[in-house]
């Protein structure tokens, strides 16, 4: 059977671990580790993984720009389940995060590995393809 593959994108080492720790108490996933978003925008064009979790605040190239980079490549790549995972937590921060073509928003400090399960399970049922809640039409297939 495959393993879900997940990339987890986060610039501070502990923040990475501690997502990537609950990540292994939830399943049996291949995650790999990128800690900008240049790195991750050529770990997702060399080896695509099913899911990614991006921490919005990155050094150079933000985790904004990185999701607005992934929604401009080609398809499937441009259909991967963003999961923003960001210490902003203001009011309009999700709505902010879901306009840039994330697909879910956990808010830090993650503290729940509930709601990274529920989020990533939601993600990888529904994938962008279905046209997930919350994301721009111009995303939603029919």
């Amino acid at each position: 059977m495959k393993r879900t593959k997940i990339l987890v994108v986060e610039d501070n080492e502990d923040i990475r671990c501690i997502l990537v720790l609950q990540l292994q108490r939830l399943g049996e996933f291949d995650i790999r580790e990128a800690a900008t978003g240049q790195a991750a925008l050529d770990s997702i064009t060399r080896d695509p993984p099913d899911a990614l979790f991006l921490d919005l605040t990155l050094p150079g190239l933000s985790g904004w720009e990185t999701a607005r980079w992934i929604r401009t490549l080609p398809a499937p790549l441009s259909e991967l389940p963003i999961i923003a995972v960001t210490g902003h937590a203001l009011i309009g921060d999700r709505e902010k995060a879901l306009a840039a073509g994330c697909d879910e928003y956990i808010a830090k400090p993650i503290l729940d590995a509930r709601e990274i399960g529920e989020k990533l399970q939601r993600v990888l049922t529904r994938g962008s393809l279905t046209g997930p809640a919350g994301v721009a039409p111009s995303r939603t297939k029919k």
